[in-house]
């Protein structure tokens, strides 16, 4: 699998997402990449959220 580029994100780069929220961003640079393997995200829920 070769490496992908898109914009200024690296297929090969070590990609953390912070505060991702509902990771669409992730799932959709996972989705182009073909794989999520260099990826971290995460997501900031409170306890006070209750919006579910």
């Amino acid at each position: 699998m070769g490496e992908k580029t898109i914009m200024h994100y690296s297929s090969s780069q070590k990609i953390l997402l912070v505060s991702e929220g509902n990771f669409s961003f992730a799932a959709c640079l996972a989705k182009e990449f073909g794989s999520a393997v260099n990826m971290v995200a995460t997501s900031f829920d409170s306890k006070g959220n209750k919006s579910l």
